[in-house]
């Protein structure tokens, strides 16, 4: 019997002593990995805010993650991460902005478009593109940005992507807002009919709009470029909420972002040469 009670609490010496190494390996440890990290990502960092010699902690917003950098105290620019829908899945992005406003540098974080194709917007080929942009620079595909031979669908979420966030910094933090759009007064719109062009995800998006005694009688889908089964809702639902409401300011349709925004501008644009 003491026997038994001996091996017991020499057993349990034994659990407590290790329990304890364990522990001071684990805080150890834990201590390096975090540090480690930090490393990794004041370098990271680095590339993107190359004025910035000290970094604020990470600040969650609208979808985005910011991080602020500063030099001797002062604003040197910041750096945003965030996803946008792409052809196969969201494409994660890293955008740079100095504190001039100009981009810095792009990179693909992580991304599921079609290998050799649409995966080919994560190599740099591409992504310099956007460095030296600014938010007073169109940013569009076709206009300042060479889209990847066969991937426009991808390139195009890319510089939807980036044209959000730099409008986003800008407003946020560096005091640069968008133009404000023009409203459109149906009361200025001559009657008639006209046809205009709005960009949908897989390319131009043409309607005829039709306005009579100042009002939107008719909205006409003459060409698209979309996968049928997904824009077909939109091309459906939008042109309808745009005569019911009498605007083209309506919601998007869900799961159709972009053919639903190219519709809307296809509308805008239309009306605008309307005006008399």
């Amino acid at each position: 019997m003491k026997d038994i009670v001996r091996l017991a609490v020499i057993l349990m010496l034994i659990c407590a002593v290790a329990a304890a190494a364990l522990a001071g390996t684990h805080g150890f440890t834990t201590k390096v990995i975090a540090e480690r990290q930090a490393e990794e990502r004041r370098a990271l960092l680095g590339e993107f805010i190359p004025d910035a010699d000290t970094f604020e902690d990470p600040v969650e917003e609208d979808g985005y993650t910011l991080y602020v950098g500063k030099k001797a105290g002062q604003f040197a620019g910041i750096a945003a991460v965030f996803t946008e829908p792409g052809f196969k899945g969201g494409i994660q992005m890293m955008l740079g902005v100095n504190a001039q406003g100009e981009i810095t540098a792009l990179k693909i974080m992580s991304q599921s478009e079609t290998p050799g194709l649409g995966a080919r917007v994560a190599e740099p080929a591409f992504t310099s593109q956007y460095a030296g942009k600014k938010q007073t620079d169109p940013i569009e595909i076709g206009t300042d940005i060479a889209a990847v031979s066969g991937a426009t669908v991808s390139s195009r979420a890319v510089t939807s992507g980036v044209r959000k966030a730099v409008d986003k910094i800008g407003a946020k933090y560096l005091g640069i807002t968008a133009p404000v759009e023009e409203p459109i007064v149906l009361a200025e719109i001559a009657d008639g009919t006209y046809r205009g062009t709005g960009k949908g995800l897989m390319g131009d998006i043409v309607v005829d709009v039709t306005v009579k005694d100042h009002v939107i009688t008719e909205i006409t889908v003459v060409s698209d470029q979309e996968t049928r089964e997904i824009a077909g809702p939109a091309k459906k639902n939008v042109p309808a909420r745009i005569i019911e409401q009498q605007t083209p300011d309506v919601d998007v349709e869900s799961g159709a972002t972009f053919a639903s925004k190219g519709i809307i501008d296809a509308v805008k644009n239309a009306l605008r040469e309307l005006k008399q």
